[in-house]
């Protein structure tokens, strides 16, 4: 069975329990406000700027999330956005590049030399790492007229990041027994400190939504999101410059 790490079950909650919350303050403030639609999609994203000298190969993940559209005219409409991705980050060196003081100061040595004095001992260190994102954003909203049941939008939002950086390094070790003929196997995990903070990021998104009836609709969208560089965020440990997102949605129209 496939065992979840605890701090990645922790924050994909927290992550759900910031969704549920927007969720329902947006169905509070919708019985004040007129709600054109209510949408629950998920979405894959890939990055589309990496940044530079940190050895980073890929970082790419699934997400999904809530939007609430509340109309301002015919062809206009404004968004509330919640949004959660868990990114997979592929980093060359990536226990080298987090910079880890127990692993530069101890344990690099300590593996190195145990295997070094007893050459019965092996060891497979496999690095994983991790972006947990949650993005608010309010989004302007500027839709076509429909064409028989379909309608194209495009959608500008802004809005603050708020992100989770981790390390695992998971650890198989073996002891072998030569005159037992036995080999003892186990294996662990070690966790880097957590890497947190705020950046903000800008977004242009570009969809289609189709009409199955009424009050329900099925929507995809392509969106590119900017990481822009504000005074006083955590830019720095962000690992890219930019995102590309593919979301598909279903549509609670009012």
């Amino acid at each position: 069975m496939l065992k979840v790490p605890k701090r990645r079950r922790a924050f994909a909650a927290s992550g759900l329990r910031v969704l549920l919350l927007w969720l329902m303050v947006r169905v509070s403030f919708a019985q004040a406000v007129r709600v054109e639609s209510v949408a629950a999609w998920a979405s894959y994203s890939h990055a589309l700027q990496l940044k530079s000298g940190q050895q980073l190969r890929e970082v790419q993940g699934w997400g999904g999330g809530i939007t609430v559209q509340l109309p301002i005219a015919s062809v206009l409409s404004i968004g509330l956005q919640g949004d959660y991705r868990d990114l997979a980050i592929d980093q060359e060196n990536a226990v080298e590049q987090w910079r880890w003081a127990f692993w530069e100061r101890f344990y690099r040595n300590y593996v190195r030399d145990l295997q070094a004095r007893d050459p019965s001992y092996s060891a497979s260190l496999v690095p994983e790492q991790r972006l947990y994102l949650v993005e608010l954003a309010a989004r302007m909203n500027v839709h076509w007229p429909p064409k028989g049941k379909a309608r194209v939008r495009l959608a500008f939002g802004t809005g603050p990041w708020f992100y989770t950086r981790t390390l695992r390094l998971h650890e198989r070790w073996q002891k072998r027994f030569p005159e037992l003929g036995h080999t003892f196997a186990y294996e662990y995990d070690n966790y880097a400190e957590e890497r947190k903070g705020v950046v903000y990021g800008a977004s242009v998104c570009g969809g289609v939504e189709v009409e199955l009836q009424r009050y329900l609709r099925l929507g995809a969208e392509v969106c590119f999101g900017k990481v822009l560089r504000v005074r006083g965020s955590d830019y720095e440990n962000f690992p890219v410059h930019s995102l590309g997102s593919l979301r598909c949605a279903v549509l609670f129209a009012y």
